[in-house]
């Protein structure tokens, strides 16, 4: 066993400075490992035959993580900012947005207090899920005031199974299994012991982080002649991984005060996420998730000798599964920056506004709640070689190789990915637009006879191997060799329209604030979420909104590999070796944006020789108008 105890170990200095007392720190490592024949007496023997081994590693972790946040004051959580100062020592005065005259001006709240009777609700219970700072904190604006020792918690439990079987003299046969299980609670801040104590509002997203890693291998060897073998290969590797947050999972809204009308459309209950600028965050932004990664594989190979050539040929074929559940901030998050409270609306400063006292007032700066799919993506990978390893002369040996990698399209089992975009076909608004040739549109997968794989098929990719050992006299050789070698990449289309963000609207004037946190978004039709659009617009969908889009007739990456060793014997049993390794990378994939400015109107200059700004600041009207309404700067 290896360990660590606390009592070897010193306090840690963010802890010190503090006066935060040592927290445990145990790491303990362990394991056993246990092999044999499988020997039953008078039941079966097979001490020459069947064969076992298991092994086992344990880890139990109990340390600490510590660091340090701003939290506010307790005086202001009750909305007395009298004694609010910046960072120059300066007080802050607190605004009222609901003063804000025409030209964009507030007046200061009395005594830069917030009146008892203006603080909203939900601000008031949720703030009784944040803890006090428990340090004077740093500078006028008392910054770092709350240290923590952030308990790491965590445990290991990994086992490896393996049983051989000597079928007989030809034939010998092999399954393994394994799995790694890794839980941990990691970067809490509001919670001193998950083990035993609990806060809703933690806004940790590794409360538990769980994962495991199994996998199953079979494996076949059969000698069919002295000069033929057999081998097939099959196997899953499997990646299991939750992550999010227990504390506050299942917390219903309601209980903060939000509206019935709206919490019925969460598509998951948790505490929701604040966020206020330069403060801790309140609630996590991971709800509870679950990813699953499957890797199915088979592979059968043979190896024949003929002469002086060792010929090895085979195949190999995967599929890949790629499943998560992640629901994304499905109760909602709320941001508050000073905007609601400073003095002039359109111009922030220093001494004016504060992002708490823009929450105690219930007045959001933004946010949302998502509605997530669940995807389910799958893809195939093909793959065919041969080898000769060809003994010319006693000096000379080559290694010659072909190799065929075939990466098929990713697809998702309902069709729920973007395709493309189609920059030929005309837009689905061109008719109605004058003056413009208003082609492109996007395309979905399966939708409108398109393929279900994200890109086209690319069944050429032929890689070339070829090796060289040459020996002159008797101390020398020489090696050297090059493989060109395709980068499979398992990128599929994006989910745009088939998840959505419900976005708040803070303002309808650009004065005043529209909503309020008990209802943020009852502003919208009847206060509902948007519901996702899928690929109901077809190669409409999305106009006015920026998308991301994949090139379907993309290329894999590929690298050319290449080396070459030169070996010296040296007096005395000892060896000199000088080598050089290259790698050369091409066609590595890239993002672009495609909606630029021709080169043809860039730079242009009056007779002068100044940039023509008229010609760039002038006003035209808008051939759009009307036409984009999800976008309402371009309608």
């Amino acid at each position: 066993e290896y360990f660590q105890a606390e009592e070897l170990n010193a306090n840690q200095t963010e802890l010190n400075r503090g006066g935060v007392k040592k927290p445990p720190l145990n790491l303990n490592t362990f394991g056993a490992q246990a092999a044999g024949p499988v020997y039953i007496p008078r039941v079966f023997d097979g001490r020459n035959r069947l064969f076992w081994m298991v092994s086992y590693e344990g880890i139990r972790q109990r340390t600490a993580d510590p660091g340090t946040r701003n939290f506010p004051l307790m005086e202001w959580r009750s909305g007395d900012f009298s004694t609010l100062l910046n960072a120059q020592g300066q007080p802050v005065l607190i605004y009222d947005p609901l003063s804000t005259t025409a030209a964009g001006l507030r007046t200061p709240f009395e005594n830069n207090r917030i009146p008892a009777a203006r603080m909203n609700r939900v601000a008031t219970e949720v703030l009784k899920f944040y803890p006090p700072p428990n340090a004077p904190g740093e500078g006028p604006g008392r910054v770092n005031n709350y240290i923590f020792p952030s308990r790491w918690v965590g445990g290991l439990d990994q086992f490896v199974g393996r049983a051989d079987w000597v079928i007989n003299s030809r034939n010998n046969f092999f399954f393994r299994y394994g799995e790694n299980p890794w839980w941990e609670y990691r970067g809490l801040v509001f919670v001193t012991d998950p083990l035993s104590t609990s806060n809703p509002g933690e806004p940790t997203g590794n409360a538990p982080l769980v994962r495991n890693g199994r996998n199953f291998t079979f494996d076949w060897t059969s000698t069919l002649t002295p000069r033929m073998t057999f081998n097939l290969r099959a196997g899953l590797a499997r990646w299991e991984e939750t992550t999010g947050n227990l504390f506050g999972a299942g917390f219903d809204p309601r209980r903060l005060g939000f509206a019935d009308s709206l919490v019925r459309q969460f598509p998951r209950l948790q505490f929701p996420r604040f966020d206020m600028a330069g403060y801790q965050r309140i609630g996590t932004d991971r709800l509870l998730n679950v990813a699953t990664d499957d890797s199915y594989s088979v592979q059968p190979n043979m190896g024949l000798v003929m002469g002086k050539h060792f010929l090895k040929f085979g195949a190999e074929g995967r599929r890949f599964n790629d499943n998560n559940n992640n629901p994304g901030l499905a109760s909602g998050f709320y941001n508050f920056g000073a905007n609601w409270t400073q003095r002039d609306v359109a111009r922030p400063e220093a001494t004016a506004g504060n992002s708490l006292a823009t929450f105690l007032l219930g007045y959001p700066t933004g946010g949302g709640v998502q509605r997530n799919i669940e995807p389910a993506y799958s893809n195939f990978y093909y793959t065919l070689f041969f080898n000769d390893d060809w003994k010319v002369t006693p000096r000379l040996t080559l290694s010659l190789g072909l190799r065929w990698d075939y990466e098929a399209p990713g697809f998702e089992r309902y069709n729920r990915q973007l395709r493309g975009y189609d920059f030929k076909v005309p837009s689905p608004i061109a008719s109605q637009v004058r003056g413009l040739n208003l082609v492109g549109g996007v395309r979905f997968a399966g939708i409108d006879g398109q393929p279900r794989g994200a890109f086209e098929p690319d069944r050429n990719n032929f890689q070339p191997r070829v090796g060289v050992a040459y020996r002159f006299g008797q101390k020398w050789v020489v090696r050297g060799g090059y493989g060109l070698y395709y980068l499979g990449q398992n990128e599929f289309g994006s989910a745009q329209g088939f998840s959505r963000t419900t976005s708040i609207i803070p303002t309808t004037d650009g004065l005043r604030p529209a909503v309020t946190l008990n209802d943020p978004l009852a502003n919208y039709p009847g206060g509902r979420l948007l519901d996702p659009v899928g690929a109901g617009g077809g190669l409409g969908s999305f106009l006015g909104e920026g998308i991301g889009a994949n090139y379907l007739d993309r290329p894999l990456p590929h690298s050319h590999q290449y080396s070459i060793d030169i070996e010296r014997e040296l007096p005395g049993n000892m060896l000199a070796e000088v080598a050089y390794v290259g790698n050369a990378t091409r066609k590595l994939p890239l993002g672009a944006a495609v909606n630029i400015l021709p080169a043809t109107e860039l730079g242009r200059r009056t007779a002068s020789g100044a940039i023509d700004t008229a010609y760039y600041t002038q006003l035209l009207p808008n051939p759009l108008a009307g036409l984009i309404p999800a976008n309402a700067s371009l309608n």
